[in-house]
């Protein structure tokens, strides 16, 4: 009874707090802005496409390349290929933007994939990157930690399934080491922003809601605390 009682409290604090319309990830912005104009979309890593959204214009192609033939369940892609960022299976100057989430994270070599993204990118054409931030507290401690060990960890604390979890590297995950590594494979005038609107992966209980949102408002307070926010988001250009 207590802790359906505290079940109860968090979901009325949660939605209290998060309940209305939340902030549009700048991510969100930025592709819905920059699809509406691209002809051609990659996404990298596009997988089965779980809570994705599809900006692209409806004369527009979306390509969707991942390693897992669950590429091929996306609703959101209208060609799913499978191959390796490393070695993406396309000929040079092919799209006007390239698009990553939650991606960056699991490269082992992330300025080889950048590269190949630039080749296949057309001249004047755009990469979005929406990945962890290896300087907010959860991804830091999940460095730590085995990656044996992580599907068991996020299932528990977000519910997503075990096969949908990969190894993470981590290689990329700063604001400083991300921008090095764009320029590094080619692009030019690269912003990257910390991101936060929700409490993190504590959401799961009463006690651990309140520091996390905590955790949040202060964050988010001013932009010199967006190093320790929650997610990073790239926009570069070829």
């Amino acid at each position: 009874m207590i802790q359906g009682a505290l079940l109860s409290l968090r979901d009325r604090l949660y939605r209290r707090l998060y309940g209305g319309r939340p902030a549009e990830n700048p991510f969100d912005a930025r592709y819905r802005t920059a699809a509406q104009s691209a002809g051609r979309i990659l996404d990298v890593g596009a997988g089965r496409g779980v809570k994705h959204t599809r900006f692209a214009a409806p004369s527009a192609t979306v390509v969707g390349a991942d390693p897992t033939r669950a590429v091929a369940e996306n609703p959101h892609i209208d060609r799913a290929v499978i191959c390796n960022g490393e070695e993406l299976a396309f000929e040079s100057a092919t799209f006007d933007l390239c698009v990553m989430r939650w991606v960056v994270e699991h490269l082992a070599n992330p300025v080889t994939t950048f590269r190949e993204v630039a080749r296949v990118l057309r001249p004047g054409g755009r990469l979005l990157i929406l990945t962890s931030n290896l300087r907010f507290y959860a991804y830091a401690t999940a460095a730590m930690i085995p990656n044996r060990w992580h599907p068991w960890i996020v299932r528990l604390t977000s519910g997503r399934a075990e096969e949908d979890v990969f190894p993470t590297y981590y290689r990329a995950n700063t604001r400083r080491r991300l921008q090095i590594l764009l320029a590094r494979a080619g692009f030019s005038g690269s912003t990257v922003v910390g991101f936060q609107n929700a409490p993190g992966y504590l959401g799961f209980s009463l006690p651990t809601l309140v520091i996390g949102a905590t955790y949040e408002r202060i964050v988010n307070l001013t932009p010199a605390l967006q190093t320790f926010r929650q997610c990073l988001v790239a926009d570069a250009h070829k």
